[in-house]
Parts: structure tokens; sequence; C-alpha cells
């Protein structure tokens, strides 16, 4: 127990682990769990309460569309975890551009529905993603509550809209394959087009790294895990996640189909907790492999220079 003095009298407050709720949740003892919860939903106010019954967790497949061009635009989306891609699509030349990535903590969604026009791009998961959406009748009723909110998307939306400005039209990257190599006059544009692109990484904040033609992953990814702890903040380091490590944490039954609900809520958790989750997938496309795949943000493929160069030659 942690006595407190406060302005008016003594008060003692129970510090519970969050490691202790966690063992209580998975020792089956529900009737602690239900009296936990509703003590929780006790003291959050009415408003809290309301937002919370209209918002809707929502898991997205890698590769699926949260949303197409053209589409009626009724819900703003936040990115729990995973990443999203918004893609726009040019009719007459069937071109596409990429427009923008969001990471954890960022808003999709948000212009057309503050305008009520339809949707401008196409947004697509580019790895499984959860997202909260909140419906346009919430976003208007925080809006007359809490005008501070308003301010507060329109900045965001400014943030976005300044970033769009700063990137020429023509300088967009395309998504669509060149169907004859470049010209040298082109090659400098497109350097411009990938520095560009690298822009919208900067919020990474997964790494799949697969060793194709070298004989493990292990050696790479612990010296990129000791780099990245020289960048990352104190209190963010960089992670190290592989699928002997998972089974300790877990154990022997962590990749079976009724932990899968467990297994997807220490990974993400593995997110809130680091600044960087560095994915070490084994060298045949096992289940391990495809699951670090469905979680990175990025994929970085080692090869090994020397067999390459000797294949090649």
């Amino acid at each position: 127990m942690l006595p407190q003095r406060s302005t008016h009298k003594d008060t003692v407050l129970a510090a519970l682990p969050a490691a202790a709720v966690s063992g209580l949740v998975r020792s089956g003892h529900q009737s602690a769990v239900l009296r936990l919860a509703l003590s929780v939903i006790q003291n959050l106010s009415s408003y809290v309460r309301s937002i919370d019954f209209a918002l809707e967790w929502t898991m997205v497949e890698s590769g699926r569309a949260l949303f197409r061009q053209g589409g009626s635009a009724d819900s703003v989306y936040v990115v729990l975890s995973g990443r999203l891609r918004s893609v726009i699509s040019h009719h007459g030349s069937g071109k596409r551009e990429l427009v923008a990535e969001y990471g954890r903590g960022e808003l999709t969604g948000i212009v057309e529905t503050l305008m009520r026009t339809p949707r401008s791009t196409t947004v697509l998961a580019v790895r499984d993603t959860e997202v909260a959406k909140l419906p346009a009748g919430l976003i208007d009723f925080i809006k007359l509550r809490f005008p501070k909110v308003l301010m507060i998307l329109i900045r965001l939306l400014g943030e976005k809209l300044q970033k769009s400005w700063e990137r020429p039209p023509d300088l967009r990257p395309s998504l669509s394959a060149p169907v004859n190599p470049p010209a040298a006059g082109q090659q400098q544009q497109q350097q411009q087009q990938q520095q560009l692109m690298t822009s919208d990484l900067s919020n990474l904040s997964t790494v799949a790294i697969f060793p194709l033609s070298v004989p493990s992953a292990a050696a790479f990814t612990l010296e990129l895990l000791h780099a990245l702890g020289r960048v990352c903040d104190e209190g963010e380091p960089a992670t190290r996640v592989t699928r002997e490590g998972v089974l300790r944490q877990l154990g022997k039954d962590a990749f079976s189909q009724s932990e899968d609900y467990r297994l997807s809520a220490w990974l993400a958790q593995q997110e809130d907790k680091h600044r960087m989750v560095l994915y070490q997938c084994e060298r045949e496309l096992s289940p391990w492999t495809r699951l670090c795949v469905r979680h990175a943000d990025v994929i970085l493929i080692l090869v090994d220079p020397v067999e390459e160069a000797a294949a090649g030659g």
C-alpha cells in the first residue's frame, strides 16, 4: 500500500502491476476480472463511456482495403497497430501514386469526413492492421461538446497538408511499374522520388529481417539492434523478437490457434513498449517467417554478395 498526502486528508493507494492484472485475466478468475472491469467503468465519465460505446475496433488483413477511392466518407480511422498506405488512381492513364503512409496513432480519412465528400484515395493495409473507427456522427458530437478537439484536428490536418505541399505532384512516387527502362535523364528524378518515399517511412515501428542467401539473420539482427540502441530514445529501446523468444515467454503452445489472441496481444505490447521491433525470420518460409512478414512495416532481405556475384557470373 502506498500512503499519499492530499490537500484534505491522508489517502491510501493500492498499486497493482500490469503483470499481475495480466496474470489475473489468464488465471480464469472471472468474478475478480468482472469486478475489476466494473470498478474501472464506474470511474469513467459518462462522456468517455459514450465515446467508447460509439467506437468500433476493426482488424484489416494485410493487402485488404480499409476504404476505396470514390466511396462514401462516413468515418475517421485511427491506426492502433500496423500500417496503412494511401494510393490515388488516375482513371485516364491507369497510373497509381503513393499519397501517404500512416503508422500507429495517426488519423486517416479525416478530410473527406469533415467535408462530406467522397473518398479521394484508396487506403490499403501494408500489414495486419488494427484501427479504431470514429463515425462522422461521433466527430460532430465531439465538435459540439469540446470545440478544442476540433482545433487539434485542424492542426493535424494542417500538418498533413503542409507535407503534401512540400512534395511536387510530378515527383510523387509512382506505384505503377515502368514499361521501359528509365532514360539517363530520368535517373535523378527517380532518386528524388525515392527520397520522397523514404520521408513517408519515418514512423516505422517493425522490421522483418529475412536471410535469403545467408545461413542466419541472427548476426545482422544483433548488429542492427546494437546500432538502434544508440539512436532510439532511452525510454523506448529497440528489441529483437525470435521464435525461440516467443516460446520462452508464452510457452510451447504459443503458436497454436487457441493462443492467437494472446500472441497478437503480446506482439502488440512489444510495439507499445519499444520504439523499434526487429522480427528475426527463419531462412525457410515457415509459419514463423510468415508471421514476421505479416507484422512488418518493412522487410530487409539479407543477401550474400559473393554468392550472388557467382550466380550472376
